[in-house]
């Protein structure tokens, strides 16, 4: 990728020099982190992912002089590239050629790339969501994951490693991102997608999000769409 220049919103931006206002930031970082809109809403996605999947929460990490492990503007891609080796940070693009510079770039925290497990959950799930590590592979750096892609939609929670949709189900409702739907004569787990097309259909249910950490944010995105529901 590497390229020198970035199209967002029909402007094109040089490398390093796009505006924080176009872009969106990282939930799942420090302050101050950002990304391309979609890159940041697909790594936030694949963080939950991982989550619901290990328990641990993937997240961008800045290094210990605070320089931002997402985007990262022109001037401070010339300071990394000048004190990556006398500092001991790794390597460093050529400023004016980094994806930092565009936006589409970013360094992962440990232990994801230090414990086999995790390592094996996050190599395993970074395409569904749009990011791959040839960049980082190829300067032995396991934390740098580029965004390749934008993704028409993200995926289903059914669509995860596992092949039972019901444990599937049953680990995203511990994590508070699906819901037990209740009615006349069923009860099952369901997404708050389908839970709103049930809703939808005319169906008259009950629903529980469960305790986990996403429960208020499922919460929300069901509530935005339909009336609040009674606990």
């Amino acid at each position: 990728m590497n390229a020198t220049s970035i199209v967002i919103a029909g402007k094109t931006y040089g490398n390093g020099y796009v505006p924080t206002a176009v872009l969106e930031p990282v939930r799942n970082a420090p302050a101050n982190h950002y990304l391309v809109e979609y890159a940041a809403t697909q790594f936030d996605a694949w963080s939950d992912y991982l989550y619901a999947e290990t328990g641990k929460r993937l997240a961008a990490t800045a290094d210990i002089y605070q320089v931002s492990s997402c985007y990262r503007d022109h001037a401070n891609q010339l300071w990394a590239a000048a004190n990556a080796h006398t500092h001991g940070l790794g390597t460093a693009a050529t400023p004016g050629y980094s994806n930092h510079g565009l936006a589409l770039a970013v360094d992962i925290n440990a232990p994801f790339y230090e414990d086999a497990d995790l390592w094996k959950a996050l190599t395993e799930s970074a395409a569904l969501f749009g990011f791959d590590n040839a960049e980082g592979a190829a300067v032995n750096e396991l934390w740098h994951w580029v965004c390749v892609r934008e993704l028409a939609t993200l995926p289903h929670p059914t669509t995860t490693a596992s092949q039972n949709r019901e444990d599937d189900l049953m680990k995203y409702y511990r994590h508070g991102l699906a819901i037990w739907a209740m009615g006349p004569g069923y009860a099952h787990l369901c997404t708050a997608e389908e839970w709103a097309q049930l809703q939808t259909a005319g169906a008259t249910i009950t629903y529980d999000f469960g305790n986990g950490p996403a429960s208020q944010r499922a919460f929300d995105v069901v509530k935005a769409a339909h009336t609040q529901p009674s606990k």
